[in-house]
């Protein structure tokens, strides 16, 4: 009896175990996930641009002529007008050969002056030989002796009157635009920026003497992405901050949407502008988190999505299962994404747990 007992005993005692794993595998079968429906509504995002603010137009300035400095009176940091005299090159040289110049174009017109009156002494003569001629009173040899006077009388003008005037004239313009580019002055309002030439030194055509700078206005250059681009405009307003002005919000919008895409296509450039009342100067580093508001369609949380490679999809709950589905996204923030194919709204997707779910796994719906 005792032996048998003990029998008992320990099949109970193996048997318990199985049958507590067997319990626990039956319901370890469905994995718990929380689940979300999709909304029809618009996503909200932003569009993020950072880095430093640099002026709204910024010139190099060259000479055009070669020559020696007389002088170069201003700084770095000072402000200048367009059309401010910045550097004078010495003009003796040019000034002499703009006299010659002068004096070589005032003879060449006295002997045009000179000229002409033979021509219009001959044209005279030859007007009234040809009413003589018409009245019978002269020969036709008579008229064209005056014909041919007449036509010497002129060639002789034209050579000094039209091609020797028109040289002289150009040498004189010649001079006059040396002296003109011996003055170099300020393409724009600005500050300078850099400044590379001192009185006395030598110039070259071509070599940047100043650099001014146009700072009355500030950029902001970035890129934005393609699927961001047609939801901004040029001249929507924006909002700046400057890291040097912390808790200071600057008034800004878009200046420029670039109608090229730049690197391998999939960003296009962006330029924010900032007026500068005063306070504000460039090189100073900024960032703008630019609000963008999607169309109306179909969002989901941006945890039911999955990335695997080229392939995006969720796992939409059906009863007690879930069926994996291939989608397409749109614009999205860190809470949920715009799903443009694949989803329609009012359906059902896990939220967790996605990264372990296959399709036609179950599941079990938790809070």
């Amino acid at each position: 009896m005792i032996n048998k007992m003990i029998s008992a005993a320990l099949v109970l005692a193996l048997a318990t175990p199985l049958l507590i794993a067997g319990g626990c595998a039956s319901g370890s079968s469905d994995i718990a996930v929380k689940v979300a429906e999709a909304e029809a509504k618009a996503v909200e995002t932003s569009v993020e641009i950072s880095g430093v603010l640099i002026p709204v137009e910024s010139v190099n300035v060259s000479s055009k002529i070669s020559g020696k400095v007389s002088s170069a009176d201003f700084e770095v940091g000072e402000s200048v007008e367009k059309g401010q005299l910045l550097v004078q090159l010495d003009t003796t040289e040019a000034n002499a050969q703009l006299a010659s110049a002068q004096a070589a174009y005032n003879n060449v017109l006295d002997q045009a002056k000179q000229a002409k009156i033979p021509m219009d002494s001959a044209a005279a003569d030859l007007a009234r030989t040809q009413a003589l001629f018409d009245e019978g009173a002269v020969s036709r040899q008579a008229l064209d002796q005056s014909q041919a006077s007449y036509d010497s009388a002129k060639a002789k003008y034209d050579a000094a009157g039209t091609s020797s005037l028109a040289q002289a004239r150009a040498a004189v313009d010649s001079a006059a635009a040396q002296m003109a580019n011996a003055k170099i002055t300020s393409p724009t309002d600005g500050v300078v920026v850099t400044k590379n030439i001192h009185a006395g030194e030598m110039v070259s055509p071509g070599a940047t003497l100043v650099a001014v700078s146009d700072i009355s206005f500030l950029k902001l250059k970035g890129t934005v992405s393609q699927e961001l681009f047609p939801f901004l405009q040029k001249g929507q307003k924006v909002e700046l901050v400057l890291d040097a002005f912390q808790g200071t919000v600057f008034a800004g919008e878009i200046s420029l949407l670039g109608p090229v895409s730049v690197g391998t296509g999939s960003y296009f450039p962006i330029e924010l502008t900032i007026e500068n009342t005063g306070e504000i100067t460039a090189g100073l580093s900024a960032h703008s988190a630019i609000q963008v508001r999607g169309r109306p369609g179909v969002v989901a949380p941006a945890a039911a999505v999955v990335k695997d490679g080229a392939e995006t999809f969720v796992f939409v709950v059906d009863g007690s299962t879930v069926r994996k589905r291939v989608v397409a996204t749109g614009l999205g923030n860190s809470e949920e994404i715009e799903i443009t194919e694949g989803l329609m709204a009012g359906e059902a997707v896990a939220v967790t747990n996605v990264n372990v779910l296959a399709d036609g796994m179950a599941v079990k719906t938790v809070e």
